[in-house]
């Protein structure tokens, strides 16, 4: 069985665009509607040249942190996936730091759906935030990934660093998904939840390149900031122990066998995830086939069918 991880669905644009059209937030592009967010038919046609058997859906709008949108999203795919209950799958899309009515809506789908999404922050506010807590818990007590896609969205502060070049897109989100791995292992998140199972996308942001010298600073007596108690923190194993609990999907990469080459420098072939990030980054067949072509010659299952 071939399972896409990770895979974008809109139903609920009220009119679908003529030609792409970026949305902005602060200033930026944060993401790109288009034509190919809407049409399930076009969707089950790529799934069917490509031999993907069932996708997991998630919705960019549902993913900004907002509850409204979350639950829009949740009632949007849930009607979407039931007409293709052999073939999709969705998420239950997460807004944790509205408080007790947000997980109780996680809650509800969890009934049906295998996990839930976050982006990898919400604004400033990282995944080792304590309002997460109540999320994680409940993910973990009933046996329900987590999928962390890089932020929709960003403040007006960090949006200052991105005022060109499309930089938030293309650099800046691989970044955010290198913080959140990075802030959930050191933190501490998965040694107090060490059933939690997450699935980083993007190859966690590329982060294999980066880990010798993340696993460097982990000597705190050498850089002299031991008893600093919030740089001095550090997780109970070490850094690259983590890795191998996570799992890793391919998206974002617009199918390029490179980064599934380095990312096996340090993620194990078994933590790694099919995830196409179809219609976004990849719009048509051709990218998928490779990228599948790529996971076999490298003995990459990728079926992940344990989580669902």
């Amino acid at each position: 069985m071939i399972i896409d991880f990770h895979h974008h669905l809109s139903p609920y644009i009220s009119k679908p665009p003529e030609k792409p059209r970026a949305i902005y937030a602060h200033g930026i592009p944060v993401s790109t509607e288009h034509k190919g967010l809407l049409n399930i038919e076009t969707h089950i046609q790529v799934m069917d040249e490509t031999g993907i058997d069932i996708s997991v859906l998630t919705s960019g709008p549902g993913m900004r942190g907002e509850f409204k949108d979350a639950r829009a999203a949740n009632e949007a795919l849930s009607s979407i996936c039931s007409k293709y209950e052999s073939r999709l799958r969705f998420l239950a899309h997460a807004a944790p730091l509205a408080g007790i009515e947000a997980i109780e809506e996680v809650k509800r789908w969890l009934e049906v759906c295998p996990g839930a999404v976050v982006p990898s922050a919400f604004g400033e506010i990282g995944l080792d935030d304590s309002r997460l807590e109540p999320l994680y818990e409940l993910l973990e007590s009933k046996g329900k990934y987590l999928f962390i896609h890089p932020a929709i969205s960003t403040s007006e502060t960090e949006a200052r660093q991105y005022n060109a070049f499309d930089l938030y897109r293309t650099v800046g989100r691989e970044f955010s998904l290198v913080m959140a791995t990075t802030r959930l292992i050191a933190s501490g998140v998965l040694d107090n939840h060490p059933n939690l199972q997450i699935v980083m996308s993007h190859l966690g942001g590329g982060i294999s390149s980066v880990v010798p010298r993340i696993t460097s600073y982990q000597d705190k007596e050498m850089w002299g900031i031991s008893e600093d108690p919030i740089h001095g923190r550090k997780a109970k194993e070490p850094f690259e122990n983590y890795l191998k609990r996570i799992y890793f999907d391919t998206g974002g990469f617009f199918g390029d066998p490179r980064v599934i080459r380095i990312a096996l420098q340090c993620i194990p072939k078994e933590r790694i995830l099919l995830g196409t990030d179809y219609p976004q980054e990849i719009r048509d067949a051709e990218p998928i086939k490779r990228l599948n072509e790529e996971l076999k010659s490298q003995g990459i299952d990728g079926n992940g069918s344990n989580l669902l």
